[in-house]
């Protein structure tokens, strides 16, 4: 329920944006406020939903940590990932057995190394508050990647997806 909220919200944010206005005139969008994320959540950049709840984590620098939180927007609890870094963490995608976070940043194109989180959801699902769960590290190198790239460059990704089991 809560993506298909967030959903309508993105379109009509989208179709406004896109309306032409009248030589001189002014435009005034109203946006409804659903519900808030918890406080902890102040730069989501990831979100899945399983079995209710919804999952979303954090972009770069915060905790190596994934936040359940109901269709409310009520924190129901964290949970870290052990052996996991946050350098830059932009999406998720799951199927039935894992979560998979992506540390897939690279806006400076500096990384050498992207890295996939795969995470079982029965590891989630069973996590106490502030539990720590393990993580299996999926490591990504491009191999076209040069030493050196500018200010421009196509080696940052932002989104992750999975189809079948790819």
């Amino acid at each position: 329920m809560l993506l298909k909220r967030l959903a309508v919200i993105g379109a009509v944010l989208l179709l406004a944006g896109c309306a032409q206005l009248p030589l001189g005139g002014t435009s005034r969008l109203v946006v409804d406020s659903i519900n808030k994320l918890p406080k902890v959540l102040d730069e989501t950049s990831g979100l899945a939903q399983q079995g209710g709840v919804f999952w979303s984590h954090n972009d770069s620098g915060g905790e190596a940590a994934v936040y359940a939180v109901n269709a409310q927007g009520d924190l129901l609890k964290t949970v870290h990932l052990r052996g996991a870094q946050n350098y830059d963490w932009e999406e998720m995608a799951q199927d039935a057995d894992y979560l998979y976070v992506a540390d897939i940043g690279d806006n400076r194109a500096k990384r050498q190394q992207l890295i996939i989180y795969a995470v079982a959801w029965d590891a989630l699902s069973e996590a106490k508050d502030g539990a720590a769960v393990p993580s299996r590290q999926l490591t990504i190198s491009i191999a076209d990647k040069p030493e050196q790239l500018g200010k421009d460059h196509n080696f940052d990704f932002e989104g992750l997806t999975n189809v079948g089991d790819k």
